[in-house]
């Protein structure tokens, strides 16, 4: 399953990808970070498979245009 990243206003609306090579489906959503004590950046990527929760702080601006075995290829 792979929806493109689709923007309302403010708000980003969740990738969901399919990885091919564990089984493992990843929801990939961009979060504005400037609350959170520590943040490396201004905003960031997670990578949520349920089991597993991964931050990307460094990711294309056009990350949601990435096919998704680039976009998994940024957390490995």
């Amino acid at each position: 399953m792979d929806n493109q990243r689709v923007l309302r206003g403010d708000r980003e609306v969740p990738r969901h990808i399919y990885d091919d090579i564990s089984g493992t489906h990843w929801t990939v959503r961009e979060v504005d970070t400037t609350a959170v004590p520590g943040a490396r950046a201004s905003r960031c990527l997670i990578f949520d498979s349920g089991s597993v929760a991964r931050r990307l702080w460094h990711y294309p601006r056009d990350w949601g245009a990435l096919p998704p075995g680039v976009l998994l290829t940024l957390i490995r």
